[in-house]
Formats: C-alpha cells, sequence, structure tokens
C-alpha cells in the first residue's frame, strides 16, 4: 500500500492522465523499488529459461514443416536472405543450424515433429504459468480460477506470442527484398519501417497480458496501456544496448566461445521478462493512486 506521503497524492482520477505529475513520480519510484526488493528478478529468470527451450524447438518445428509443404530451396532460399538484429555469432549458430535441419527435413519422422512441437507448447505454457503468478504476485492477487479455466489463459497468452514471433519474423524478412533490409538503429526513422509496428504489436499484446493474465477484476483498458507502453518502449531499448554490447565485445566471445550466443541471448530474454514485469508495477502502482474503481466489469472470469 502507498505511504504516508503517498496517501496525500490519492485522488479520484479516472485514469492515469488525470494523475499528478508527483504522484508519476511516486508511481515510478516505488515501481523500481518493488522490482528490486521483490522476488521479481527471479520470476523473470524462470519464465526466461521457459521461454528459450519453447523458442528453439517450435523454430525447428516451423523450419520442417515449411520444407516439407513449400519445398526445402523455398526455406533454405529463405534463410539465406535473413538477417537478424543480434550479433553475427547468433545469427551464424542459429541460421546454420536451422539450414542444416531444412536440408534433412524428410528425414523426420511425425513422431519427432509433434514430440518436439509438444515439448515447446508445455515449455511456452510453464513460462506464461510463471508470468501469471508474478502478475499475480504484483497485483496483490491469489490464484482462485480453475485447473481449466487457468490453463486456457496461459495457453491463449502462449499461442499469442507465437503468433507474434511469427509474424514479426515475416515482417522483418519481408524487407530483404526490398533494399531497405534491417536498417541501423539511427538511420531506422529515415525510412519505412516496421519498428512502428513492431513496437505498437508488442503494446497491444502486454496491454491483454496484463488485463487477463492475473486473477482478478479485469481493469479498463486505460489502467493496462501505459504499463504497456513503458515496457515495450524499455525492451526495444534493452534489445539495442544488449545487441551493440554484444557486438562490440570480442572478449566475451573469446572468453566463452560458443556459449556466448547463448547466454547473450538468455540474457536478453531475462531482460525482456524483468521489462514486463516492471510495466505490471507500474499499472498496479497507477490503480493504487486513485480511489475509483478501476475494473470494466463487476465479476472476474
Amino acid at each position: 500500500m502507498p505511504d504516508a506521503r503517498a496517501k496525500d497524492q490519492i485522488s479520484a482520477a479516472s485514469g492515469p492522465e488525470d494523475i499528478s505529475q508527483g504522484a508519476w513520480r511516486d508511481v515510478l519510484r516505488r515501481s523500481i523499488r518493488a522490482v528490486i526488493a521483490d522476488d521479481t528478478s527471479l520470476a523473470a529468470a524462470g519464465v526466461a529459461f521457459y521461454a528459450v527451450w519453447a523458442l528453439f524447438p517450435a523454430m525447428v518445428v516451423l523450419v520442417v514443416v515449411a520444407a516439407l509443404s513449400l519445398g526445402k530451396g523455398y526455406v533454405l532460399g529463405f534463410l539465406s536472405q535473413l538477417q537478424w538484429d543480434l550479433p553475427d555469432t547468433f545469427h551464424g549458430a542459429v541460421v546454420a543450424q536451422l539450414d542444416a535441419i531444412a536440408k534433412r527435413s524428410p528425414s523426420f519422422s511425425v513422431g519427432t515433429i509433434a514430440g518436439a512441437l509438444a515439448f515447446s507448447a508445455w515449455s511456452a505454457m510453464r513460462g506464461v504459468h510463471g508470468l501469471i503468478t508474478g502478475l499475480n504476485a504484483i497485483y496483490g492477487e491469489k490464484e482462485r480460477r480453475s485447473f481449466w479455466h487457468r490453463h486456457a489463459v496461459a495457453f491463449a497468452l502462449s499461442a499469442l506470442a507465437g503468433t507474434f514471433l511469427i509474424a514479426a519474423l515475416a515482417l522483418i524478412v519481408a524487407f530483404a527484398g526490398t533494399g531497405l533490409g534491417l536498417l541501423d538503429f539511427a538511420s531506422a526513422p529515415l525510412a519505412p519501417s516496421r519498428w512502428p509496428i513492431l513496437g505498437g504489436t508488442m503494446m497491444l499484446m502486454l496491454s491483454v497480458l496484463y488485463r487477463y493474465g492475473p486473477c482478478r477484476r479485469t481493469p479498463k483498458w486505460r489502467w493496462v496501456t501505459w504499463g504497456a507502453t513503458a515496457s515495450a518502449m524499455l525492451w526495444l531499448a534493452a534489445s539495442v544496448l544488449l545487441s551493440f554490447f554484444a557486438s562490440h565485445y570480442g572478449q566475451f566471445n573469446r572468453l566463452l566461445g560458443s556459449l556466448a550466443t547463448v547466454m547473450v541471448f538468455l540474457l536478453w530474454c531475462y531482460v525482456s521478462v524483468l521489462s514486463v514485469l516492471l510495466g505490471a508495477h507500474i499499472n498496479a502502482e497507477l490503480e493504487r493512486h486513485t480511489t475509483r474503481d478501476t475494473a470494466a466489469r463487476k465479476h472476474a472470469g
């Protein structure tokens, strides 16, 4: 709960835009303090671990299915044009492996593909369950939904995240044949770019997560979009900084060798999840600065 000074700033604000500047400073200060003091970092580490387990098997299944249905030539051409806003070591390790899998796609059995897909789905749902647990803790709620309801929400959010990743990848590759490619961060605003589309889509996804993920009365959209915006911006900034760091410090790669690729990617996943939880803290603190009911309806689903 807010401290004594914060209580003086509580008002009947109908939305975050009506909260005073002093209250906003208190929101940001308390949110950062909560991330440091609580177990937010441990929750982020667990979710990031499952995210890595989910992503790579899903990529393998996608490549194999595409090679079998569209042909190896098409997939190999697709991978040859693929570029990443990540260090060259990650590009070489991941794309080279996917290229080798595409060439061997006829040798994969249906059972192998189904097993990889099941493992990816299980890992993704475990990660989302961990994320939901973190959101419940941030809002001070206990999980009261039934087993099937809880798993249905986790499955829906996992599918939404997976669809976003596939759509984002397709959007990035769509620029490969136009001469634009992947632009440097500094020059991106000077040409038609997919970054605003990706950023806007991620804000929408995070708003959905903050609204339906925790076990609570569904809040109005205006009380989740501010944290989603802050989280998306932090995620983009962290992605650029981590990419720059990994690309310009060869000592890191010489020290860890091939492990550097995995460690950099895992660190990126960790920072991404941490930014998502920080956005939830911002939303929760914003709601504590109004006396009005922030729920959109009276009963939780």
